[in-house]
C-alpha cells in the first residue's frame, strides 16, 4: 500500500519526467527542422507570404526566428518525412541520455545535433 508521505513525491517525480521529456521532444524538433536544406524558391514564396513551406523546406534564418515561423518551420519538417522526425527525436534522447542528463549533457547534445549544413560547410573549408 503507498504511503499519503510518498504520493506527492511520486506526483513530482512523474510530473518532472513528463515535462522533461516534452522539451526533449520540442528541442529534437527544433533542431531537425533546422538541419532540413531550404530551397531557395520555397523560401522565396514563404518570406514573400505567397506560398507554403515545401517539404524539404524551413521557414526560419539563423538570425531572426518568430515564433509563428517556428513552429510553422517544426510542423513542416516533422509532416514532410513523420519516421525521420520520430527518429530524429529517439536519437537526440538516447544521446541526451547517454551522457547523463546533465546540463553540461544538454550543451554537448544540443551543440552536436544542432549542425546545419551552413555550419558543417563553413567548418569544412576551415578544415580543408
Amino acid at each position: 500500500m503507498i504511503g499519503l508521505a510518498t504520493m506527492p513525491t511520486r506526483g513530482l517525480h512523474v510530473a518532472r519526467d513528463v515535462t522533461h521529456a516534452i522539451i526533449v521532444v520540442c528541442v529534437a524538433l527544433v533542431l531537425h527542422a533546422r538541419s532540413m536544406t531550404p530551397t531557395s524558391s520555397s523560401m522565396a514564396s514563404i518570406s514573400d507570404g505567397r506560398g507554403d513551406i515545401s517539404s524539404n523546406a524551413t521557414a526560419f534564418s539563423e538570425a531572426h526566428v518568430d515564433r509563428a515561423e517556428l513552429v510553422r518551420a517544426v510542423w513542416a519538417a516533422a509532416l514532410a518525412d513523420p519516421s525521420e522526425a520520430v527518429a530524429a527525436v529517439l536519437i537526440f534522447y538516447l544521446a541526451l541520455s547517454m551522457m547523463g542528463n546533465s546540463p553540461l549533457a544538454w550543451l554537448l547534445t544540443t551543440g552536436l545535433y544542432g549542425v546545419t549544413p551552413t555550419t558543417w560547410a563553413s567548418f569544412w573549408q576551415w578544415i580543408v
